[in-house]
This record gives structure tokens, C-alpha cells and sequence, in this order.
């Protein structure tokens, strides 16, 4: 398992030493073959047809999101040992994905056995399960749950599914309170709407069931705005 999470980690990392990979390896690939073609055709054809298969992953890399979220997250989320993390600072790079700029993240990762490794990511190289179109990473300071493989806790996926991680508490709350602004202005634009009036005491009653400790003061204010919604029908 270190050895596969090794390989992985390498290609998420370093597309252009694997792209070096990749040469020297068809060299040695096709020089093999022609020593084989002239002993064995059939042993030639099926020693080509596993080395294809070794190549999926390196030319998959070339794809930005491809590995870590298909190949690396899926992995280690089945075979990794839980443990947690925190960002402890960002960079800028040089570099652009989507049009927007490229971020270096240094994290203190605690293993299971209460050991701190240090390491990084960048959002081109994030590995976070479940998969999802959009990444959303935990902000600098926040504590949130990973899995990795011991021997090589450099390579995690950053657990978003973890109910007890602070990240995803946050997540979670920042997409209610989105719901919150639209049912809001619904309601607003028409506060006899019983539909709306019914649409706005949901997402605010289920900002209250999910972010009580997220934020106390804010689940005060929608509290009394039920009351509020309730008196007014």
C-alpha cells in the first residue's frame, strides 16, 4: 500500500518529471519488445498490453483533477488510517488553473499515533473525498479530517463527509446560509407568499439544527425570526 500511495503521490505532484517517466519508459518498453518479438510474438504482445496499462495513470495526470479525485482519493479513502490536519499558511504560485491563481498550502498532518508530519498540497494537486465540481478546502487554521496511508502521510484526501470536521461544519453552514439569501429574498419580494413564508422558516430551521455551535450568535437572530414568521400568520 506504501508503494502504491508513493506512486500516486509522485504523479499528483510532479507531471513533468512524470512526463520524463514516461519517455525513458517507452524506450525500455520498446526495446524489451524487440528482444522478445524475436523469441516469443505472444509474450511481446501481452508484456505490451501490461505496460498500457501501467502508463494510465501517468498520461491521466496531464488532466488536472484526473488522479487525485478519481484515482488517489478513492484509494485512500478505502485502504487509509483517519487522522486530521491543519492549513497553517497559503502561497500564490506562478501558476493558473481555470483563470484563477494556483495556491501552495503548508499543513501540520497528526497521524493516528499522535505523530506531526509536515507537508503540502497545492489546489492543482488537492485530494479530497467525495469528489465534487467545485473544491472547496478548509481555510488557514481550520482543523479538518484526512485519511493516508501510514508510512507515507504526505500523501491524505482531505475527508469532506466527516460531520465532526470543523471544514465540513463550515461548508455545510455556508451552503445553508446561501439557501437562506435566496428564500430570504423571496420572501421579501412577496411576504404574503405562503410558499415562501413556508420556504424561509425551513432553511432558517435548518441553519439552527446544523450550526448551533458554528455560530450561537447567528442562531439567535434566526430564532427570533421564526417566532417573528410564526406571529405574523
Amino acid at each position: 500500500m506504501v508503494t502504491i500511495s508513493e506512486l500516486l503521490y509522485f504523479i499528483t505532484n510532479h507531471r513533468f518529471l512524470t512526463i520524463g517517466f514516461i519517455v525513458v519508459f517507452l524506450i525500455v518498453v520498446g526495446f524489451i519488445r524487440r528482444i522478445l518479438q524475436k523469441e516469443n510474438q505472444k509474450k511481446s504482445k501481452w508484456f505490451g498490453v501490461f505496460c498500457g496499462f501501467l502508463l494510465i495513470p501517468c498520461f491521466a495526470s496531464f488532466i488536472p483533477g484526473v488522479v487525485p479525485m478519481l484515482v488517489n482519493a478513492p484509494f485512500l479513502n478505502s485502504f487509509g488510517t483517519k487522522g486530521s490536519a491543519v492549513i497553517i499558511s497559503e502561497e500564490r504560485t506562478n501558476s493558473q488553473l481555470n483563470e484563477n491563481w494556483v495556491y501552495r498550502y503548508s499543513v501540520i498532518l497528526k497521524t493516528a499515533e499522535g505523530e506531526d508530519v509536515e507537508t503540502e498540497f497545492t489546489t492543482m494537486s488537492a485530494t479530497y473525498y467525495p469528489p465534487s465540481n467545485s473544491i472547496v478546502l478548509p481555510i488557514v487554521g481550520e482543523r479538518f479530517s484526512v485519511k493516508y496511508i501510514p508510512g507515507a502521510p504526505h500523501n491524505f484526501v482531505i475527508l469532506n463527509n466527516d460531520e465532526h470536521s470543523a471544514h465540513v461544519i463550515r461548508k455545510k453552514c455556508t451552503d445553508v446560509s446561501v439557501r437562506i439569501f435566496e428564500a430570504k429574498n423571496r420572501y421579501e419580494a412577496s411576504s404574503q407568499n405562503q410558499k415562501y413564508i413556508q420556504q424561509y422558516r425551513q432553511e432558517l430551521s435548518a441553519y439552527i439544527a446544523s450550526c448551533s455551535e458554528y455560530q450561537p450568535q447567528l442562531v439567535k437572530i434566526y430564532q427570533q425570526i421564526i417566532e417573528e414568521l410564526n406571529a405574523s400568520q
